[in-house]
Parts: C-alpha cells; sequence; structure tokens
C-alpha cells in the first residue's frame, strides 16, 4: 500500500514540479500544486544558484548562453535568465527554498514515525481474514 501511494505522490510531484510543466506556464486551477510541491523548492535550491550569472560575466568573463527559437528566429539567452523565465524559479529564493525543503523532509520524517506507531498493518489484515473465514463459514 505505502509503495503505491509513494508512488502516486511523486508522480504528481514530478508532474508538476516545474519541469514538465513550467510553472508559470501552468493553468490557473493547477497552479497551487506548484506552489505546494517540494520539487519546486528543491530546483529553486540546486539548480538556480548553479546556473546564476550576474551583469555582463560570471568568473570566465561570459555567462553561459542556450539558443532560444523565437517567432523572430533563433537568438541566445543567458541560462540563469531562461531559469528565471522559463522555470519561474529567483535567485533570491534560494536558501528559502533549501529550508522549505528541509521542512518537508522533517514532515514527512514525523508522519512515517506516528503511521509506524498508530497504524498497525498486521490487526488490519487479521480483520480482513477473520471476516472472510466467517462470510465462508456462513456458506
Amino acid at each position: 500500500m505505502a509503495t503505491l501511494a509513494s508512488a502516486s505522490v511523486l508522480g504528481i510531484s514530478f508532474m508538476f514540479g516545474g519541469l514538465f510543466l513550467p510553472g508559470p506556464d501552468m493553468p490557473e486551477g493547477y497552479r497551487w500544486l506548484w506552489y505546494a510541491n517540494y520539487i519546486r523548492y528543491a530546483l529553486n535550491a540546486m539548480v538556480v544558484p548553479q546556473f546564476h550569472c550576474e551583469g555582463a560575466g560570471n568568473a570566465t568573463g561570459t555567462c553561459p548562453t542556450i539558443p532560444i527559437v523565437t517567432v523572430e528566429g533563433v537568438r541566445d539567452m543567458a541560462v540563469s535568465e531562461y531559469v528565471h523565465t522559463f522555470l519561474g524559479l529567483d535567485y533570491e529564493d534560494r536558501w528559502l527554498g533549501l529550508f522549505i525543503v528541509v521542512g518537508f523532509a522533517c514532515a514527512f520524517l514525523v508522519l512515517s514515525f506516528l503511521a509506524a506507531r498508530f497504524i498497525n498493518h498486521f490487526d488490519f489484515a487479521a480483520m480482513i481474514l477473520a471476516m472472510r473465514f466467517r462470510r465462508a463459514l456462513q456458506e
């Protein structure tokens, strides 16, 4: 049961995390999934600092660029600008993203400890077996 639930949660998290469907391009009805998603904050904490480039250049003198196809043709765009415009991730929010990811991890850890403490799957399985046994005896 836990494997099925985790696969569903991870699938939805990756789908609405901002890579497959970028957050700024999401329909308004689904955008709350982007804001409530820990994948978005993990991307903000890890991806944005890797590609951040201020001003005219970085330590090597140039910002890395990628070719972008537009209506006017192909143009070069700085990777940091692409991450900001396409994925909707800001460099200023990198530490906030890190703290939110740590908060999600702590919340998942507490929930897993509570589930291990208060959910007894053996009693549930025994109850189902007893119900099936009673039903078999009645037939």
